[in-house]
């Protein structure tokens, strides 16, 4: 989404290079962060899944939460579509992707997607 930002990191602990993921996702109760789903897809044995290392909430600052959907019905607010809540959030990968132009083929990126999207 907006806002999401994603680089390689270095863990200290286990002396690797490791994906870290700065985002803001939805802060509803039916609607699970990222590292959950993960998780799930993990404990379901699907194939092709990065591990999650780490992740959480920022901790919970007014600043790490979005406020503007607090205003959305006051009067002089202009509301033509829904405001949505976020939290800051932060999640962190045992694999780092790598660049669509560094394939060596087009093969390369086709079976890289049918690992992703088949397994």
């Amino acid at each position: 989404g907006q806002g999401t930002r994603a680089c390689p990191a270095f863990d200290t602990v286990n002396n690797k290079v490791v994906m870290f993921k700065d985002s803001w996702h939805v802060s509803f109760p039916n609607i699970l962060p990222e590292g959950e789903t993960y998780k799930l897809l993990k404990d379901a044995n699907i194939r092709n899944i990065a591990t999650c290392i780490a992740c959480h909430d920022v901790p919970s600052l007014p600043q790490q939460r979005t406020q503007t959907f607090r205003f959305a019905n006051a009067s002089w607010a202009c509301t033509h579509q829904a405001l949505t809540p976020h939290i800051h959030y932060c999640l962190v990968l045992n694999l780092v992707g790598k660049p669509l132009l560094h394939f060596a083929s087009s093969r390369q990126v086709v079976e890289a997607v049918h690992d992703a999207l088949i397994g």
